[in-house]
């Protein structure tokens, strides 16, 4: 189902059960797999794939089986999503988009991810599955996410920072590192960083100055 006013520019694919919302614009090459559900005025770049299974196997003796994913993809309405992201459908229920949200390009969004309203991911983004993402929350570049991690409303993720799975974060605050921490505690760190270099370095004049003193007291005694 196409609403009205929808765009689907050359090369835009809808697979089987589709619905598109009203004055949706889909670029050049979208492909939208089956049972995704996009709200009202949503806009898609080049290249993105909406609803590929998700990355879900179980290891045997043999081989890595592979898991079926049959859940689907929810984009709520106002949603903005950029060139050559995948969003990729849950194994069961729904990966959630939530409205007004703004994805830049290269963003890979991993099986039954929900993501709060209006929150706004930077480019070459990694969330794995099952991230349960606050509503206003800002992420910068690169940020990578284990699966299961839980991030408050308005939390601020600084680019190149990283969760590992199962960690809660709390929203409100900004967040830096690898692993990720408050900006305060970070502070103190790069500061102890700096001051342990001035410290080395005064340790190795006084080694100096001791050295330079035995000497001396070795040739008195001689």
């Amino acid at each position: 189902m196409i609403g009205d006013g929808a765009v689907l520019r050359s090369g835009a694919f809808l697979d089987d059960n589709v619905k598109i919302g009203k004055n949706c614009v889909l670029h050049p090459n979208v492909t939208v797999y089956r049972d995704s559900d996009i709200g009202a005025n949503v806009i898609i770049h080049a290249g993105t794939v909406i609803g590929a299974d998700g990355f879900g196997y179980v290891a045997t003796e043999t081989e890595q089986e592979k898991l079926p994913q049959v859940g689907n993809v929810v984009i709520e309405e106002d949603v903005e999503i950029g060139a050559c992201c995948a969003i990729d459908r849950a194994a069961l229920g729904s990966t959630r988009i939530g409205k007004g949200c703004k994805i830049d390009n290269l963003v890979q969004i991993a099986h039954n991810v929900v993501i709060g309203p209006h929150t706004v991911i930077s480019a070459q983004t990694g969330i794995s599955g099952s991230c349960k993402i606050g509503a206003h929350v800002t992420m910068g570049g690169s940020v990578g996410l284990g699966d299961h991690v839980e991030i408050g409303d308005w939390a601020m993720i600084g680019a190149g920072a990283g969760f590992p799975s199962n960690k809660k974060v709390p929203g409100k605050q900004v967040y830096f590192g690898q692993p990720a921490r408050p900006y305060q505690e970070m502070r103190k760190q790069f500061g102890a960083q700096l001051r342990a270099a001035e410290t080395l370095d005064d340790v190795r004049a006084l080694k100096k100055k001791v050295a330079e003193l035995e000497k001396k007291l070795d040739q008195t005694i001689s």
